[in-house]
């Protein structure tokens, strides 16, 4: 091994101050206050504030987003209110779904972030207690169609994301035909609850369904076949009737 040269002088070792956080700069009083928020950010002593804030600004962003466009296309294809009244009935529904994802993500890091802080660590408790305050606080009103709406959302992707769960931890061989099997038998329901109890159906649902299999069963000239659907039919027109009815 080569001995180090004497007339090499040793370089110490310097501090790399931390990376200041990228964004857009401005000046006077304005720059001040954002390059404050930056150093509390680079420090670390903030990150459930932060967390927090940043939680509730993308709920509200990804709820506008998903909500309105959605609230417009259901209005404008199935309401039978005037088109005046239609931007009150987005606004309302969109601010619902926004600011309820908005909530959700801030008590989410708000809990999570403090139960780390007293126990050092994240726990399984800590996720669950997160949600289950999440859906108490903010998702319980079972007279709020956007609330009904979510339940069912997750309801139905939790029951897929567990039987994916359960084939892979027991290693189940699912055969080829089950999915058709599985969809036969959601059918059934469908139109059994159609026939004998739609009232029981959420409301978006029954509509739909009574659109395409009851309706399709009410005509009584070429334009109600071929075209759209005329009031007289809907009343009480020609063409035979479900029997289940």
């Amino acid at each position: 091994m080569p001995a180090p040269d004497s007339n090499v002088a040793a370089v110490a070792p310097t501090a790399v101050a931390p990376k200041r956080p990228s964004g857009p700069t401005a000046s006077g009083l304005h720059g001040a206050v954002l390059d404050r928020i930056n150093d509390m950010i680079a420090s670390g002593d903030f990150d459930v504030l932060f967390h927090a804030l940043k939680g509730f600004r993308n709920g509200v962003v990804y709820g506008t987003r998903v909500r309105a466009p959605h609230a417009l296309v259901l209005n404008l294809v199935w309401s039978k209110s005037p088109y005046s009244s239609m931007p009150a009935k987005i606004f309302k529904v969109t601010k619902t779904h926004a600011l309820g994802l908005g909530y959700s993500a801030a008590l989410f890091a708000v809990v999570r972030g403090l139960l780390r802080h007293m126990q050092g660590t994240t726990r399984v408790w800590h996720n669950a207690l997160a949600g289950f305050l999440i859906g108490a606080c903010f998702w319980g009103d079972s007279n709020n169609g956007v609330h009904i709406q979510m339940m069912m959302y997750i309801l139905a992707r939790l029951i897929c994301g567990l039987y994916h769960l359960i084939t892979a931890k027991l290693a189940i061989s699912v055969p080829s035909y089950a999915y058709r099997v599985y969809m036969g038998g959601l059918w059934s329901l469908v139109i059994l609850f159609l026939s004998y109890s739609p009232d029981q159906l959420q409301a978006s649902m029954k509509q739909s369904l009574q659109y395409i299999f009851e309706e399709s069963n009410k005509f009584s000239n070429w334009y109600d076949v071929f075209v759209m659907n005329s009031a007289d039919s809907l009343v009480g027109g020609g063409g035979s009737r479900i029997a289940a009815l």
